[in-house]
């Protein structure tokens, strides 16, 4: 997981990538908050530090290497009009990935935010792939391709297959491939996920249509829940917007089967 990835799935206008997006920051792993510009204790390698008491340019560029010697992965800082430059230099400097939010936004909500998107892209706690996903996944793919006449894949934040519907799976070769190997075809992933972001497929909360030259028409809607992306359901050979009730339906009940689901996982850890 990395700054881009975060921006992705919470949208650009809650997180924003300014600098250090060249691969050299590592992968975030959790989130803290430094009350000082200072005295930033406690970061840890890996850390996606929100820089809650690093007011103006100065104090967030101290506060960038000063974190980035201790390893942290990304700093989210407010930016006043104009003020990007130093706090951005800073963290060229110190090969981490500097995040901007809007100034209105809640630390404490962002926090949240951040904890749950990074929870629900660690590996294995939505659906680890040696586990069957619940059956009532698969009901609910089966619902859904009856009321729109469409096949349907469920998956996770990741492009996981989670649950799949029993008709239909020779649509086209990516969805055959899809449903075998229980993940997007790599040489798709990239091409569907950039689509996905030029379409804000996955940024909004309503049904795009994906088309790409050698693969059936897609329509897609994200899977949210706190403004969190949780996942996505795609239907498969279908453009019309007359699938756009169902599928926002199967969205908010797979939203509250993935989210029982993680719950489960966090208690079994």
């Amino acid at each position: 997981m990395n700054g881009r990835r975060l921006s992705r799935l919470l949208g650009p206008g809650l997180l924003r990538v300014l600098a250090g997006d060249d691969g050299r920051a590592p992968a975030i792993r959790g989130v803290v908050i430094s009350g000082s510009a200072a005295e930033p204790g406690g970061i840890e390698a890996g850390d996606l530090v929100l820089a809650v008491a690093a007011d103006g340019p100065e104090a967030q560029a101290r506060l960038i290497e000063r974190a980035g010697r201790a390893g942290a992965a990304a700093v989210v800082v407010k930016l006043a009009d104009g003020a990007a430059d130093e706090p951005a230099a800073a963290a060229e400097r110190a090969g981490v990935e500097l995040l901007t939010t809007d100034p209105d936004v809640s630390w404490g909500r962002l926090y949240e935010l951040l904890a749950s998107a990074l929870s629900a892209e660690d590996a294995g706690t939505l659906l680890p792939g040696d586990e069957a996903a619940p059956a009532d996944l698969f009901a609910l793919a089966d619902a859904t391709a009856a009321a729109t006449g469409a096949p349907v894949t469920i998956e996770d934040a990741a492009s996981r297959v989670i649950a799949f519907s029993a008709e239909g799976q020779d649509v086209d070769p990516v969805r055959v491939a899809t449903i075998l190997g229980r993940r997007v075809p790599g040489t798709w992933t990239s091409r569907l996920r950039e689509q996905a972001e030029l379409d804000g497929a996955l940024a909004g909360d309503d049904p795009v249509t994906i088309e790409l030259p050698g693969m059936a028409p897609r329509r897609v809607i994200a899977i949210r829940s706190g403004g969190v992306l949780l996942g996505s359901i795609w239907l498969a050979g279908t453009t019309t917007a007359a699938a756009d009730g169902p599928l926002r339906d199967a969205a908010a009940i797979a939203a509250l089967h993935l989210l029982r689901r993680r719950a489960e996982r966090d208690r079994e850890r």
